[in-house]
């Protein structure tokens, strides 16, 4: 949701205050020694004084039940492009088709973007040029100035990266085979190919000379690019997953290694002392203070002074959860980017997403000691992933936008095919069988004894499905039923996206709030997704909120 430019503050850091008082255009008017002081003394009462997105929070449980909060809300949909605008920090938010903006108060807001401009993922400013945005949609690039939005270029698609310096803009794209454009600001024309043939670039950047860096994600390289001549020779090699380039306060040029979560050193590779989560995504000097943000968490991280004086500017968490799973006292949490394991109030990453490795997952399902089962609906796969070595081995590949996934006592695993309106059933000797057919979207599945229960959104129904019978109707009348919890014993629940509620829908055909106010929506103008709901075994239900990334159990009394 877009707020028009609005500031409503989702997440509030009183640290902020202090440490953006180093970024350009907002320069502190006490003495600096004094904000240091100030800083640190907030830092130390920081877990009283901090206001956050979770203490507005309107989830509750019904009933005879409590509502534990396992995670809180986080602000941030992931964390990619990083931009410094008049004293704040613009942040692009690829899955959530928004970007937003970290005021100095320390409230981070939507920043107001057209409905069209959809999986940003590179920005760039320049006074007198605006806010240039590349886009990985039909389109490619747009540009803001005073708060008038334009695409540019409708030609590129998959824009990764735009860079721009002394008037000129540059963008990388990744189709096409990977190039490099120049585009004239004012009227959009392609001026040039620069440079192709590059695989997928990433997020680029100008040095003081005007030649290109570019960082090559799947060749793991830096290119260095003459614009004139388009001679390209490397200047760093062996890096895994090179997402960014740019300049640290000291001057040095600094490349992120994604895989690993550690900056480099261009100059000679070695690593800087900071060691960040894995998925790092773009940096930019505001003033003073150097930004790192996460695209597999949504942190956004502050070094003033680089790169000793570190400090978390967003917190981080779930980025787009969609599957949800239990594996003994923990909860695993598959949300587009990695898979993650939530613990003591915190999201930690068991395997990231990449183009060599897992797929971005969305359904998921586990049954075997370190093993689990996901679906990737943008490659329309179903894999194995082994949580301990992070390795993946494909079960079923070419499905049309897998959803959901749930293991039968059996062994067997049962897929929503969203985008063919089917249930099939995958493994052993059932490798693809449909188990019901022409069906609404069908986004969420459980299983409940010998049957496989499935979720319409769109038709408001749930259906009852067994191997060689048509489907039967089991419930209908829901808000949105996006997500699915059984088993033979209990009652199911249903998690209605559109209503933000839990409810338990009886044997005899009752329905009974178990919990409410939950930020279940996912983009309503995209393909469906699930809402990601697991039932424990001492009849607890455990769910995670697309909209805000918290995850709640809901305990009965």
């Amino acid at each position: 949701m877009r707020h028009g430019g609005l500031r409503t503050p989702v997440l509030v850091s009183l640290a902020v205050l202090s440490l953006l008082a180093g970024l350009g255009g907002c320069s502190a008017t006490s003495d600096r020694d004094t904000a240091d002081e100030e800083l640190e003394r907030i830092l130390a009462q920081r877990d009283a004084s901090r206001v956050s997105a979770g203490s507005r929070s309107t989830a509750r449980a019904e009933g005879t039940r409590r509502l534990e909060v396992l995670l809180p809300p986080t602000a941030l949909r992931g964390a990619e492009g990083l931009a410094c605008r008049s004293g704040s920090v613009l942040v692009a938010e690829r899955l959530a088709d928004r970007i937003s903006e970290i005021h100095p108060d320390g409230s981070v807001s939507r920043f107001s973007t057209p409905p069209e401009l959809i999986d940003p993922r590179d920005l760039a400013f320049a006074d007198t040029l605006g806010l240039f945005v590349a886009s990985g949609e039909a389109g490619g690039l747009w540009n803001e100035q005073g708060g008038r939005w334009r695409r540019i270029a409708p030609d590129l698609s998959e824009a990764t990266g735009v860079a721009t310096a002394a008037g000129r803009v540059f963008v990388a794209e990744c189709a096409r085979g990977g190039r490099v454009v120049e585009i004239e600001p004012a009227s959009g024309r392609v001026l040039g190919v620069r440079a192709e043939k590059l695989g997928c670039p990433g997020r680029i950047a100008i040095d003081d000379a005007g030649a290109l860096l570019v960082p090559l994600q799947d060749k793991g390289t830096v290119v260095r690019i003459d614009p004139a001549s388009g001679a390209t020779s490397v200047a760093l090699q062996g890096i895994d997953l090179p997402t960014a380039v740019g300049r640290a306060t000291d001057g040095s040029w600094l490349v992120l290694e994604a895989g690993t979560g550690r900056l480099r050193r261009l100059a000679d590779g070695a690593a800087a002392p900071v060691q960040l989560t894995p998925g790092i995504a773009d940096l930019v000097v505001c003033g003073e203070t150097l930004l790192v943000s996460v695209g597999s968490t949504g942190a956004v991280h502050a070094f003033k002074p680089w790169p000793v004086g570190a400090r978390v500017l967003v917190e981080g968490g779930l980025v787009s959860p969609g599957g949800i799973a239990l594996d003994g006292a923990d909860v695993l949490v598959a949300d587009r980017v990695s898979i993650k394991r939530i613990r003591g109030r915190k999201a930690t990453l068991v395997v990231l997403a990449r183009p060599d490795g897992l797929p971005p997952p969305v359904g998921l399902t586990t049954g075997l000691p370190g093993i689990a089962w996901a679906t990737a609906p943008d490659q329309g796969l179903l894999v194995q992933v082994d949580l301990a070595r992070g390795e993946v081995l494909r079960l079923a590949t070419g499905l049309d936008w897998p959803t959901a996934v749930a293991r039968n006592p059996t062994g067997t695993l049962v897929v929503a095919e969203t985008g063919a309106g089917r249930v099939i059933e995958v493994g052993g000797g059932a490798v693809g069988q449909t188990l019901g057919s022409s069906l609404m979207s069908p986004v969420a599945v459980a299983i409940r004894g010998e049957s496989v229960l499935a979720a319409e959104p769109e038709g408001g129904r749930i259906l009852a499905l067994r191997n060689g019978e048509p489907p039967a109707l089991l419930a209908s009348g829901f808000s949105g039923p996006s997500g699915l919890a059984s088993d033979l014993r209990r009652p199911i629940f249903v998690a209605e996206e559109r209503s933000g509620r839990i409810l338990q829908h009886g044997m005899d055909g009752s329905d009974r709030k178990v919990a409410t106010g939950l930020a279940l929506r996912t983009r309503a103008d995209r393909l469906p997704l699930p809402v990601p709901i697991a039932l424990d075994q001492d009849g607890s239900v455990v769910v995670a909120s697309p909209e805000d990334g918290s995850v709640v159990r809901i305990v009965p009394e």
